[in-house]
């Protein structure tokens, strides 16, 4: 996989502390169950210490202004990507939100909007299926998911522990893939964006 092909050769590189640390950068989610399930999995399958996971059921631009408190309290954090999904929320919510990126964002951070349209669950989808995503609603993408066993428990919520989250480069193939602060049109998600820049160097 992958992953394994990071690794592979990579020896120690002198004494401990010798190797420069990654840039810090927080995740900060809006769903509670499934973004942050995901992320986690991530993270561990690609060894990503540096990537903090947080979650808010917040409106976006609540969201956003959550992170510039995060940011304030923590210098060391030197990216923010905040995670939302359309459904929910107007254009106007969205762009609000985009707009207060930039006023949270400092001179040694920067805060970005990580858009799913029209939810999370098509970006779920989309590792799972063997053909391009039709435009469909989240319903649609969550009752395959429950049906194929990648999304458990009574709301249909919770993300397996066996996801494919390591399918993401095929996932990025049968979804048009936005831009950060882009909102885009269904389906679609800047998520490979997202995860490429969590990637160790």
């Amino acid at each position: 996989m992958a992953r394994k092909e990071r690794g592979k050769g990579r020896g120690r590189k002198g004494a401990a502390g010798a190797r420069r640390p990654l840039p810090k950068t927080l995740v900060l989610c809006q769903g509670t169950e499934t973004e942050p399930k995901y992320f986690r999995l991530f993270t561990q399958a690609y060894r990503c210490p540096h990537v903090k996971i947080a979650t808010e059921a917040l409106d976006p631009e609540g969201l956003v202004e959550t992170a510039g408190t995060r940011v304030r309290h923590d210098k060391a954090v030197t990216r923010v990507f905040v995670v939302v999904d359309v459904d929910d929320f107007t254009s106007e919510n969205l762009r609000q939100a985009v707009k207060a990126c930039g006023g949270v964002a400092t001179r040694t951070c920067t805060v970005d909007l990580v858009v799913s349209n029209e939810s999370f669950d098509c970006w779920l989808a989309a590792h799972v299926v063997e053909q391009n995503l039709p435009a469909h609603g989240r319903a649609h993408f969550q009752k395959k998911l429950v049906v194929g066993g990648h999304l458990r428990g009574r709301n249909g919520k919770v993300l397996s522990d066996n996801f494919p989250v390591e399918d993401w480069e095929k996932a990025e193939q049968r979804i048009a893939s936005l831009e950060l602060n882009e909102v885009g049109d269904n389906p679609g998600s800047a998520m490979p964006t997202l995860l490429r820049a969590l990637l160790p160097e």
